[in-house]
């Protein structure tokens, strides 16, 4: 076997013995040595997946399915720069990838050869590690090992995130092809796990007050090990702590109260877990009305400052300090009493009417109470989801890619998620970003437990909750109207479809859908006026 390929061997060596179980691989010619190094290796998963964007996200997935560290490998130019907004998802997700580039000798960078760019350090600030291969003639095998093992160790280390290793490669890339493999083999050095001590005590301005108040934020995992707590517990659509929250209709209360029952419920200290929030009133609230304190509970190095609140890190799992936070029962029965003070309130009264609110509620209400994953595009979707809070029951898991908040990719990270699950996957999306993403479907493994929704409104109707584009005359120019609808692009990939444009339509389609077997497409059309018009009726001051 040739020097290049043993040196290329070697990086999958390194991830073999780490743990590595799936490896994401766009086609090309570049990186033909070190797909077939990985794909000859018994215990990793490959997955070939023609467009690169897609990809990326597809390896989000399945790394936020398995919570390892997936591997994304490219041939050189172009395709490089189209993991890009992957990458930044899973920057700000904290979500663990390796990116392998294979890339063209150093001399024929700038010289109008073919698929030849900078790629060395290309994505910038937007990963935690960034290295390349040696380009020279020599047989090194321990130095690969050593820089893969490094990258995948930094990619799963305290705030996880993405790692690149860019692989210059000279011609000729086929000179083992029917060559037995050999994987060079090196000690691995164990990385020591922190652990939070079991004589934890809070501070004295935690223990001493009477208006604690818990956020939790997004988190993938599952909810595990949580308690019923004697203060208000406010779970995030996406933090999958639905099971400790006390104030199910928070987000109402946030949105209709007035400023004197906003101010009472102004928190004295507030306790973080998890990442960012999905509610815009919930960040406009804590912003507005700020806590004295505020602490965050993490077992990394890290925590933003999304409300401008200065937290103080506390190091640990919410599991271990949850027990110990003194009772604050007033406080929590003033959030629950501006709960029932708006109970009359309600967004969705019934499927009178085919809107997006009201098509979403229904199907909340009649999907079984079983474990199964939910998905949630950006824009509209995650939104009326986080609206309908109280819908939610605590055996389903909850996803969105909010890390960057973008519509790229959201087919493809569930699909990459619903790949690594056993239980059906339900993803909830718009019409632009499933038109986005369409190039999800092109691969020849499609989860048959895998089942889509697109509320089609015909063109970006976010922007029509937002009164600054509504009442723009170029509105068209940033809304994206359209007349298209889905059928045809599902019968083109052989998914199941089915379309609903009446509320009579969906009480029919709906149980066809959940129970057809193999990947399914709903397609529910809006008018997206009504949609406009129910929200801003459920806005309305007098009650």
């Amino acid at each position: 076997m040739g020097m290049h390929q043993t040196n290329i061997n070697a990086l999958a060596s390194a991830a073999k013995l780490i743990g590595v179980k799936d490896v994401v691989i766009c086609p090309g010619s570049r990186n033909a040595p070190l797909a077939m190094a990985f794909w000859r290796i018994n215990s990793i998963q490959c997955h070939s997946i023609v467009d690169e964007r897609s990809a990326a996200f597809f390896a989000l997935g399945l790394a936020k399915a398995s919570c390892q560290t997936v591997v994304l490998m490219c041939t050189s130019g172009s395709a490089l720069v189209n993991f890009y907004p992957a990458i930044l998802e899973a920057f700000y997700s904290e979500i663990p990838l390796l990116v392998l580039s294979a890339d063209r000798p150093p001399e024929w960078i700038d010289q109008w050869d073919g698929q030849a760019i900078h790629q060395k350090q290309i994505f910038g600030s937007h990963v935690k590690w960034s290295e390349e291969t040696s380009c020279n003639d020599e047989l090194n095998p321990q130095a690969y090992f050593k820089l893969m093992l490094d990258g995948l160790q930094i990619a799963n280390s305290d705030r996880k995130g993405p790692v690149h290793l860019n692989v210059p490669l000279r011609e000729p890339l086929y000179e083992a092809t029917l060559q037995a493999f050999e994987y060079p083999e090196f000690p691995i050095a164990t990385i020591p796990q922190s652990s939070i001590e079991s004589t934890f005590q809070w501070p004295e301005s935690v223990v001493n007050s009477k208006q604690i108040l818990i956020v939790h934020g997004a988190d993938h995992t599952c909810n595990k090990h949580l308690q019923a707590l004697q203060l208000p517990v406010l779970s995030d659509i996406i933090s999958n702590k639905l099971a400790q929250c006390n104030v199910l209709d928070w987000e109402k209360v946030l949105m209709l109260s007035d400023e004197e029952t906003l101010s009472k419920l102004q928190a004295e200290v507030l306790i973080t877990t998890g990442k960012m929030v999905v509610s815009k009133p919930l960040k406009q609230f804590l912003r507005k009305f700020k806590p004295k304190f505020h602490f965050h509970i993490t077992d990394t190095q890290y925590c933003a400052d999304p409300f401008q609140t200065n937290p103080i890190i506390i190091h640990g799992q919410w599991a271990s300090v949850q027990n110990t936070l003194p009772p604050s029962t007033a406080y929590l029965a003033a959030w629950q009493a501006a709960e029932n003070a708006l109970a009359s309130k309600q967004l969705v009264q019934s499927l009178v009417a085919l809107t997006e609110p009201n098509a979403l509620a229904f199907i909340l209400q009649h999907l079984p109470h079983r474990t199964m994953g939910l998905h949630f595009a950006n824009s509209m979707s995650i939104r009326w989801a986080s609206m309908l809070l109280p819908l939610f029951h605590d055996q389903w898991q909850v996803f969105a890619n909010r890390g960057v908040s973008g519509i790229d990719g959201c087919t493809s990270t569930a699909l990459g998620m619903a790949l690594n699950s056993n239980h059906t996957q339900i993803l909830f999306t718009g019409d632009l970003a499933f038109a986005y993403d369409n190039n999800a479907w092109f691969q020849s493994v499609i989860p048959s437990q895998l089942k889509v929704v697109v509320f089609n409104n015909f063109g970006g109707g976010i922007f029509d909750q937002i009164e600054g584009p509504r009442n723009m005359p170029e509105k068209h120019l940033i809304q994206t109207p359209h007349k298209f609808g889905f059928e045809l692009l599902a019968k083109h990939y052989q998914i199941n479809y089915a379309l609903v444009q009446s509320a009579e339509a969906l009480t029919i389609q709906f149980e066809k859908f959940l129970n057809t077997d193999g990947p399914c497409v709903l397609e529910i059309q809006t008018n997206n006026s009504d949609n406009y018009l129910q929200l801003q009726q459920y806005k309305q001051d007098n009650l």
